[in-house]
C-alpha cells in the first residue's frame, strides 16, 4: 500500500492481522505516532513506514517481539524530521535485521554499541540525524555490511582504520 495518497493516522487494527509478514506504507501521508499494535506482530519481516510524516520516539518495549524483521525502514522526508529520541540498545537482539534505515530523522545520541551484534546487517543508514560521538567499534563485526551511510550527523573523532580493513564488502 506504499506509494498512495492515504493519510490520518495508521490505523491500529492492523495489528491485529498476527500472520502478517510484511507491510509496505511508505509514501503517504500517514502522520502521528505509531501504533503500538505494530510492534506485537512477531512475524513481521519487512516494516517500510518512511516518507511519511510520523512523529514519536522508539523505545526497547517496540522490538521486543520483532525477532524475524529482516528490514526496518522508518526514513523520513528532509522535509518532516520527525522520529526522535535515541535507537534502542535492543536492536541488537535483531539477529536477522539485514536493512536497518532511520535516515532523516531526529534521532541522537550515541549510535548503540550493540548494532555490532546484527551480523546480518547489509545496508545501515543513519544519515541526517543528530547522532553524536564515535562510530562504535562494535560495529567493526558487520562482516556483511554493504553500504553504511552516517553522513550529516555530529560525530567525531577518526574514521576507524577497521571500516577498509574488517568490512570486506563495503562499497563506497
Amino acid at each position: 500500500m506504499g506509494a498512495n495518497e492515504f493519510e490520518g493516522k495508521i490505523p491500529s487494527a492492523i495489528g491485529q492481522l498476527r500472520e502478517l509478514t510484511e507491510l509496505d506504507l511508505n509514501s503517504n501521508g500517514f502522520n502521528g505516532t505509531i501504533p503500538s499494535s505494530l510492534w506485537r506482530l512477531s512475524e513481521l519481516k519487512s516494516l517500510d513506514l518512511s516518507y511519511n510524516p510520523l512523529s514519536g520516539e522508539l523505545c526497547d518495549i517496540h522490538f521486543a517481539k520483532l525477532t524475524q524483521l529482516k528490514e526496518l525502514r522508518l526514513s523520513s522526508t528532509l522535509l518532516a524530521l520527525n522520529l526522535s529520541g535515541g535507537i534502542p540498545s535492543c536492536i541488537g537482539k535483531l539477529k536477522t535485521l539485514g536493512v536497518l534505515n532511520l535516515a532523516n530523522n531526529s534521532l541522537y545520541g550515541h549510535i548503540p554499541i550493540s548494532l555490532g551484534h546484527l551480523n546480518d546487517l547489509q545496508f545501515l543508514h543513519l544519515n541526517r540525524n543528530k547522532f553524536t560521538g564515535m562510530v562504535p567499534f562494535s560495529c567493526r563485526h558487520l562482516k556483511n555490511l554493504q553500504y553504511l551511510d552516517l553522513g550529516n550527523n555530529e560525530l567525531e573523532g577518526i574514521i576507524p582504520a577497521w571500516i577498509g580493513e574488517e568490512l570486506s564488502l563495503l562499497k563506497m
